[in-house]
C-alpha cells in the first residue's frame, strides 16, 4: 500500500508539470490519484532495494525471498550484521538456520534483495 503522503506528492508533481504546458488551474488530488497510485505501485519493489526498514509493518510489506541485512542482530546480545530471508510462511529466517526469528530481534534492517526489482 503506498501511504497518502507519497500519493499526494507524486500528484502534485504531477499537476505542476501539466498546469506548466497546459495551464490546468488548482491543483485537485482526485484527477491524479488513480494514475500516481499506480505507478507508485509498478515502482515499489524497485525502490525497496537498500531502503531502511524500521517496523515490523514495513518488513511485512516485503514479499517471500527478500533478504535483509540486520543493524545489529540483539539476539543473545550480538552486535553481529546478519542476513535474514523472508520464506514462502511468511516468517523471517537467519542465514542456513530453519528455525524463523522475531524481527524483535534483528530491526531496524538494510534490504538488499527483493524479488523482481531490476536488480534481482
Amino acid at each position: 500500500m503506498i501511504p497518502d503522503e507519497a500519493v499526494e506528492a507524486a500528484a502534485r508533481v504531477m499537476h505542476a508539470q501539466d498546469d506548466a504546458l497546459n495551464d490546468v488551474g488548482e491543483f485537485d488530488l482526485e484527477v491524479y490519484r488513480h494514475d500516481v497510485t499506480a505507478i507508485l505501485e509498478a515502482a515499489a519493489p524497485h525502490l525497496m532495494a537498500a531502503a531502511k526498514v524500521a517496523t515490523e509493518e514495513e518488513l511485512d510489506a516485503l514479499p517471500a525471498w527478500s533478504v535483509v541485512l540486520s543493524d545489529a542482530y540483539t539476539h543473545h546480545e550480538s552486535k553481529q550484521r546478519i542476513s535474514f530471508q523472508r520464506w514462502d510462511d511468511g516468517a523471517w529466517h537467519r542465514g542456513g538456520r530453519s528455525a524463523s526469528t522475531h524481527p524483535d530481534n534483528f530491526l531496524p534492517v538494510t534490504v538488499l534483495y527483493v524479488p523482481g526489482s531490476p536488480d534481482a
